[in-house]
């Protein structure tokens, strides 16, 4: 045997078997009714992802599923089919090929997979936004999913707020021509109530603004999860985000 790179990636590239080449092969052995033989064509195929056609990926999965619970092995079948919806959920067995059985197998996968994403997108808390998260009395915080520092905040806000806005009209009002008072020492009253109100609206204000910040960047909504079984075992797919 020649030891020339060249000569020995010819030979290699020769012996490679084609995908597509074996996926024919296999929807031939199918259509004998050669279950095992299907199977034992297209498991290299899924389990090495080496179909990079979408489609032709997918009719390896379904060939592979079909012959699987045609063979007895509900397993192998269920993972398969299962894998089939996650990558085209659209996906259909058109009962005019395949037995009722196996329609109704897949079917179940369908439902059942299309109720798993519809109560995970009502568990799934509401995209975050940063500009809800600058927002002041407690609307950041309720955003967090902390509704008791938001209604905490929302309330001592709301009555500082009134207090700074109340005194502040009453010193005006009680103000006379060049900024004379007739009660001096009522006016300093109000003026230091107004500035005591006033410094501790805006160190909440502050507060609450820096504390929805850093729990806006650093509480994400919540992981999720789901187990994909596929033919070579367990798909885990994941999300985390705000």
């Amino acid at each position: 045997m020649s030891d020339n790179p060249s000569v020995l990636l010819l030979l290699l590239l020769v012996a490679a078997p084609d995908p597509r080449a074996q996926l024919l092969q296999a929807q031939h052995r199918f259509e004998q009714g050669d279950y095992p033989a299907t199977r034992a064509l297209l498991r290299p195929l899924i389990d090495d992802g080496a179909l990079g056609d979408a489609g032709d990926r997918n009719q390896a999965l379904r060939l592979y599923g079909v012959a699987s619970f045609l063979d007895g092995r509900r397993g192998d079948a269920e993972g398969a089919l299962t894998a089939l919806v996650v990558h085209d959920p659209g996906a259909r067995l058109d009962p005019a090929l395949y037995p009722a059985e196996v329609v109704s197998f897949f079917d179940a996968i369908r439902a059942r997979h299309d109720a798993d994403l519809a109560a995970a997108a009502v568990r799934a808390p509401p995209r975050k936004q940063l500009l809800v998260a600058l927002i002041p009395f407690g609307v950041g915080q309720f955003q967090n999913q902390q509704p008791g520092k938001g209604w905490a905040l929302a309330i001592s806000e709301s009555v500082l707020a009134a207090s700074t806005i109340t005194t502040f009209a009453l010193l005006k009002s009680y103000e006379g021509p060049g900024h004379t008072f007739a009660d001096s020492g009522e006016a300093r009253t109000l003026r230091a109530a107004n500035l005591a109100s006033g410094v501790a609206l805006a160190s909440v204000f502050a507060y609450g603004l820096a504390d929805a910040l850093w729990y806006y960047r650093t509480a994400p909504s919540g992981p999720r999860a789901a187990l994909l079984p596929v033919p070579s075992g367990v798909v885990v797919a994941a999300s985390w985000g705000f």
